[in-house]
């Protein structure tokens, strides 16, 4: 919970998935939260909105359909290469790599060092997830 720059509690409600302990998580708040990212050689800031609280998630989730839903265009490029999210002008604002299945992305400190814990993972073609389930 310490990421989130904003937070409300809601009520809590399940869900599952395949990077939940024993595949189900509890979702139990939202929120709005920042991070920083070296993004080809620079350092960068998003802000994430609408964010959900899942402590039980082994790993923090971002959904493409939501980068799409803000007009960005992602690039993926053979299940183990490089993703790219793009504004329309073509600035790359986020990259990462695939990894299992998943697409990960690495938040740095305001020092430009990788931060301990989880990565932040791209779902990508895992398990179906309905979109009641994340929103």
């Amino acid at each position: 919970m310490d990421a989130f720059v904003e937070y409300k509690a809601i009520p809590p409600h399940k869900g599952d998935s395949a990077k939940a302990v024993d595949g189900d998580f509890e979702i139990i708040g939202e929120g709005k939260v920042t991070q920083r990212y070296l993004v080809e050689g620079k350092e960068k800031e998003i802000t994430y909105t609408r964010v959900l609280h899942t402590p039980t998630l082994s790993a923090n989730l971002i959904l493409i359909s939501a980068f799409d839903k803000a007009g960005l265009t992602s690039i993926f490029g053979g299940g183990c290469g490089i993703i790219l999210i793009r504004k329309k002008d073509g600035t790359v604002i986020l990259t990462g790599w695939g990894e299992k299945g998943m697409y990960i992305v690495e938040p740095i400190d305001n020092h430009g060092r990788s931060l301990p814990g989880n990565p932040i993972v791209m779902r990508s073609l895992s398990q179906p997830t309905s979109l009641e389930q994340w929103h």
